[in-house]
């Protein structure tokens, strides 16, 4: 049965699993968590679907390359994956030096 995610459980998980993840960009992935059912994913693949996915859109080439490179999903997603990775692991550090994003 899908369900909502409380938006202060995902303000706390982002707070404890992504230190460095920039405010506003935290607060766009707690909007898209919280106003998204979820069926079958837990709190911390909800999370972290929404932040790929917002890195994705916001912070990579993959919409030009899909919208104007002319690649295909696949590709796009291949290509960018490198940098998407990266400020993954770059947001949940603690250090809060990798906090660009």
């Amino acid at each position: 049965m899908p369900y909502k995610f409380k938006e202060e459980k995902v303000r706390q998980h982002i707070a404890r699993h992504y230190p460095s993840c920039p405010d506003e960009r935290a607060e766009e992935i707690i909007r898209r968590v919280v106003s998204r059912e979820w069926a079958a994913a837990s709190l911390h693949d909800a999370i972290f679907a929404m932040a790929e996915s917002h890195i994705r859109h916001n912070l990579t080439s993959y919409d030009q390359d899909l919208n104007v490179g002319g690649m295909d999903r696949e590709a796009a997603r291949a290509k960018v994956a490198p940098a998407v990775r990266y400020l993954i692991k770059a947001w949940r550090k603690k250090d809060g030096a990798s906090s660009k994003g």
